[in-house]
């Protein structure tokens, strides 16, 4: 499997066109950088301002959430509390809106991130995987949080752009509150923790994933049918709609002019020859020679060189 760029950066988006190294790096085919986009994989937003789930845990508590249904997380709020030197999260998941498009290979990172250590997670996957779930554990004595991450693989999109935060996203013991764009997922979250502090700072890797065109399926065309007014119809039907701008269906029938082979024509059977009966008319020989029989005429029917 493609893996993401470990020398990613910059604060600029990286397209097809940028540099070797990402169409080295994103040369399988569901994970190829593509130019353009006809529909992108998208969702509903969540305003970072207001609605935002409520908070999932309570100080030094754990924190657990899966957005499972074919959902995905599309906001992260936290904050800070000095006392207790830990964080509270509410994390917003929306579902996929996307034709012809599932959630598939989701699984949870193998092993918890490290105390006090700095870490991408999850790491060595494809630009096609987005994070779906997030879960981590309080630790009094390091005052700090280890996270294991759930990510799915998206089924049906192509990558259309990768891009990795380069400043972090929250201060040292203030608020995290960042909401990706409607046609944006997050792929990766990054972070570093300060022992002064003792608090953590986040910064995200952000996809842009394209939906997969699907062309239009028609039937075969029936057979030409009876001429109608010296036109003749033949007709199909869609088996499938078009999707995410595929090749749009063509026309439901057909119409021609009728032709000679199709035209129906009518043959006169030719007249039957009537059979010639001939008479022969003549006296028996058997009633002359025997007396006090009279004379009878003797019929014979020639029909065709025989006698009947």
């Amino acid at each position: 499997m493609s893996l993401l760029p470990t020398e990613f950066h910059g604060d600029t988006t990286q397209s097809l066109s940028e540099s070797h190294e990402s169409k080295k790096v994103m040369s399988n085919q569901s994970n190829r950088l593509v130019s353009s986009c006809a529909s992108y994989l998208t969702h509903e937003r969540q305003n970072p301002n207001a609605n935002w789930p409520n908070w999932q845990n309570g100080w030094d508590g754990r924190h657990y959430i899966d957005c499972n249904n074919g959902k995905a997380i599309v906001g992260f709020k936290s904050v800070h509390n000095g006392y207790h030197e830990d964080r509270r999260w509410s994390i917003a998941c929306r579902p996929l809106v996307g034709a012809g498009v599932s959630l598939t290979n989701c699984e949870w990172t193998s092993s918890w991130t490290g105390w006090d250590g700095a870490w991408t997670q999850p790491s060595g996957h494809g630009g096609d995987r987005i994070l779906t779930g997030i879960q981590s554990n309080h630790h009094g004595h390091y005052e700090d949080r280890q996270f294991k991450f759930r990510h799915c693989k998206v089924q049906g999109v192509t990558v259309v752009s990768i891009h990795r935060d380069t400043t972090w996203q929250n201060h040292m013991d203030q608020e995290l509150k960042d909401a990706i764009e409607t046609n944006q997922f997050y792929n990766q979250m990054t972070s570093h923790h300060s022992n002064h502090a003792q608090d953590r700072q986040f910064k995200f890797t952000r996809v842009k994933l394209c939906l997969i065109p699907v062309d239009c399926v028609m039937s075969q065309w029936t057979d030409w049918g009876e001429c109608v007014g010296e036109k003749q119809t033949r007709t199909r039907s869609k088996t499938r709609d078009p999707l995410n701008g595929g090749t749009v269906c063509g026309a439901l029938s057909q119409q021609q002019a009728c032709t000679q082979q199709t035209t129906t024509t009518t043959t006169k059977k030719p007249k039957e020859k009537k059979k010639k009966v001939k008479l022969v008319i003549g006296h028996s020989e058997s009633s002359a020679n025997c007396p006090g029989i009279p004379s009878l005429p003797l019929v014979l029917m020639f029909l065709k060189g025989r006698y009947i």
